[in-house]
C-alpha cells in the first residue's frame, strides 16, 4: 500500500513538471513573436522605478561615501608625504650656513692637502679609542712597516686630531691635541688674527688663553692651524669657539730699558746685552755695564740693585766711576756669578789701571787669513759688515795703530801683539 502511494505522488510531480515546461515553451514562442514581455516591462516600469530608486539609494550613498573616504585617506597620505618633504627641506635650509662653512673648510683642507706630497700621505684606521673623555690617546693601524714616524700630523675629514707619539711595527699611538702638553698657534678665520690654543686634558674641549678683554672673538668663530709653529700644516680645522669667559687678568710688567737719549737697549738698536757666555763673555758683560752713560747709572742701579735711593745718590755724587763699577759688579754677580764678577773686575783693573795685558784673552789667528774672517768666526764681532764699519771708523787697532784695510791679512809679524776693538776690548794675537 505504501509503495503504491509513493508511486502515485512521484507520478503527479512528474506530470506537473512536464506541464510547466510546456507552458514555458508556449509563452516563449508567443513572446518571441508578439514581444509581450517587453510591453509588460515597459508598461510596468514606471510603477516599480521608485521601488528600484529607493532600493538603490543606500547603495549609491555607500559608494559615494566609500569614494569620499578613499579620497580623504589618499589626501591624508599625500599630506603626510608633503609634511615630510617640507620637514626635510626645512632641515636642509637650516643647514645651509653650516654647509657653507663646511665648504669653506673643505676648500682649505683641499688646498692644504694639495701642498702635501701623495707619497707622504698614509691612510689609517682607528682601531682603539678610550671612551673616557679624559683619555688623550688613540691607536691607529699603521706603524713602522708603513713608514710612519714620530711627530707626524694626524687628521680626519673634520680636521686636526693630533700627532703620532709612539710607533710600533703594526700600530701607532696618537696623542690628541686636547692633551695638556699640546699647544699650537691657530688663526681665527673670521678676523684672521692669531691665537694660542692648548689642550685641557678633556678630549671634548680646547682653550684659547691670554687674549685681551676687548679681543674680537665671538661664539661660532672657526679656528684653523696657522702653519707658523712648524709642527702642524696650515689650514686644518682645530675647533669652533663654543664659550667665552671674560675675566680680569693682572700681570707684572717691567719698564722698557732705554738710554738717557731714549734709545732702546735691544738687538734692533745694536744695544743687546747677552747673558749667554757663548755670545758675551763675563768680562764683556761686566764691561758693558761699566761703560754705560753717566746719565743712565742712577736709573740702572735703581732697577738692578738692592741699594736704596739715598745710597745710590751718595755713590754717584762721590765718584761716578765707582758707581759704574758697583753697577757692573752687582749685575754680573746676579747674571753670572760672584766669581765671574771678581775675575772680570780684576782683569779690568789690570788692563786699564795698571796697563798690564797679562790677563787679557788670547785670540788664535791662522796665517794668511783675513782679520775680519777670524773676528767673525770667533764671535768677537757679530758680522763682517760690522767689522768693516769699525775698521772704517778707526775702531780696530793693533797696538796703537788703527787698521785701515778691511781686507787685511794676518801674518806671523802680528804674533803676540795687542788687538784693540773699540775702547774696552783687548786681545793678544797668537799665530797658529
Amino acid at each position: 500500500m505504501k509503495n503504491n502511494l509513493h508511486f502515485r505522488q512521484s507520478h503527479i510531480v512528474s506530470i506537473k513538471l512536464i506541464l510547466f515546461l510546456v507552458i514555458s515553451i508556449f509563452f516563449l514562442l508567443i513572446d518571441k513573436n508578439l514581444e509581450l514581455s517587453n510591453k509588460i516591462r515597459n508598461n510596468t516600469s514606471y510603477l516599480i522605478k521608485p521601488i528600484y530608486s529607493t532600493a538603490e539609494a543606500p547603495l549609491k550613498i555607500f559608494n559615494k561615501l566609500s569614494i569620499y573616504i578613499d579620497s580623504m585617506q589618499d589626501l591624508i597620505k599625500k599630506n603626510k608625504i608633503l609634511e615630510k618633504k617640507v620637514f626635510i627641506q626645512s632641515g636642509i635650509i637650516q643647514k645651509i650656513p653650516l654647509l657653507k662653512e663646511e665648504n669653506k673648510r673643505l676648500k682649505k683642507l683641499l688646498n692644504s692637502s694639495e701642498s702635501m706630497e701623495d707619497s707622504k700621505i698614509i691612510v689609517a684606521e682607528l682601531i682603539k679609542v678610550n671612551l673616557n673623555p679624559f683619555s688623550n690617546k688613540i691607536v691607529i693601524d699603521k706603524g713602522e712597516k708603513n713608514n710612519l714616524s714620530l711627530g707626524q700630523t694626524v687628521i680626519d675629514s673634520l680636521g686636526l686630531i693630533g700627532q703620532v707619539s709612539e710607533v710600533n711595527k703594526d700600530f701607532s699611538i696618537v696623542t690628541l691635541i686636547t692633551d695638556p702638553g699640546h699647544a699650537l698657534l691657530a688663526v681665527n678665520t673670521r678676523t684672521e688674527k692669531r691665537v694660542m690654543v692648548s689642550g685641557t686634558g678633556d678630549n671634548r674641549y680646547l682653550k684659547a688663553e691670554y687674549m685681551s678683554l676687548n679681543e674680537d672673538v665671538i661664539e661660532g668663530d672657526i679656528l684653523i692651524t696657522s702653519g707658523l709653529d712648524n709642527i702642524f700644516p696650515e689650514g686644518y680645522l682645530i675647533g669652533v669657539i663654543s664659550k667665552i669667559n671674560k675675566k680680569d687678568a693682572f700681570g707684572l710688567t717691567t719698564p722698557l730699558l732705554t738710554t738717557s737719549t731714549g734709545k732702546k737697549m735691544g738687538k734692533t738698536e745694536q744695544g743687546a746685552v747677552w747673558i749667554d757666555q757663548n755670545k758675551y763673555s763675563s768680562y764683556d758683560f761686566y764691561q758693558y755695564w761699566r761703560n754705560v752713560d753717566d746719565n743712565d747709572v742712577e736709573k740702572l742701579l735703581l732697577i738692578f740693585s738692592d741699594l736704596n735711593i739715598e745710597e745710590i745718590k751718595m755713590l754717584i755724587k762721590q765718584d761716578i766711576n765707582n758707581a759704574k763699577k758697583k753697577l757692573a759688579y752687582l749685575v754680573t754677580t746676579d747674571c753670572h756669578s760672584e766669581n765671574s764678577a771678581n775675575q772680570a773686575e780684576e782683569k779690568a783693573k789690570s788692563i786699564f789701571e795698571n796697563n798690564s795685558f797679562d790677563r787679557i784673552d788670547e785670540i788664535s789667528f791662522k796665517v794668511d787669513l783675513k782679520l775680519i774672517d777670524t773676528l767673525t768666526s770667533n764671535n768677537i764681532i757679530e758680522s763682517k759688515s760690522e767689522a768693516k764699519r769699525l775698521i772704517e771708523g778707526g775702531g780696530i787697532k793693533i797696538e796703537d795703530n788703527p787698521i785701515k784695510d778691511t781686507n787685511l791679512i794676518i801674518d806671523k809679524s802680528y804674533d803676540k801683539k795687542i788687538l784693540r776693538i773699540g775702547k774696552k776690548k783687548y786681545f793678544k794675537i797668537i799665530i797658529s
